[in-house]
């Protein structure tokens, strides 16, 4: 297969569906499973976009810190914000310290926020929407339009062999 667009838009699809099961099931046992899954195969998606997509894209259209792709990078950094906010919240919590006034000392308390989950994850969802689109009719078509087909299978191969690929 040399056809990108269809390879990463059927791995958006696949993920999608773990998003929409874990947040069917947020709240219960399979909850933190389901997340890791998603959050293994969204981190290794971003990886293979950033580190063998992008680069022949910016290298053929002059623009790194600018640009398209610079936009995604910002995108990928809020979603992995959003990740780790989900995450802590399945997680148990986040631990914070706050000052007990009798005595003055700090004292660790979690913090467990069902709703922060739920609204980071409704967050994550609104971003992950417009950011596919994105990549769908930026990236990965400009990349089929302009590759030769020996580049694309050399990207796609690239994917195809690292290890995260065999994971997801």
């Amino acid at each position: 297969m040399t056809d990108i667009s269809e390879f990463m838009s059927q791995d958006h699809d696949r993920l999608d569906a773990i998003f929409a099961n874990f947040r069917k099931n947020s709240a219960g046992g399979q909850a933190k499973q389901l997340f890791s899954q998603f959050e293994s195969g969204l981190r290794a998606h971003i990886a293979w976009e950033e580190e063998i997509l992008f680069p022949p894209f910016e290298e053929r259209i002059g623009m790194r810190d600018s640009g398209p792709t610079a936009v995604m990078r910002v995108e990928h950094r809020r979603i992995k914000e959003l990740l780790r906010s989900i995450r802590d919240g399945i997680d148990g919590g986040r631990q914070v310290f706050l000052r007990v006034p009798e005595t003055g000392r700090l004292q660790p308390i979690t913090i467990k926020d069902r709703t922060g989950v739920d609204a980071s994850a409704n967050d994550l969802k609104d971003v992950l929407q417009a950011h596919n689109h994105k990549e769908a009719q930026i990236l990965y078509l400009w990349l089929e339009r302009t590759l030769a087909d020996g580049e694309r299978s050399a990207l796609l191969g690239r994917i195809q062999s690292l290890p995260g690929m065999r994971e997801n």
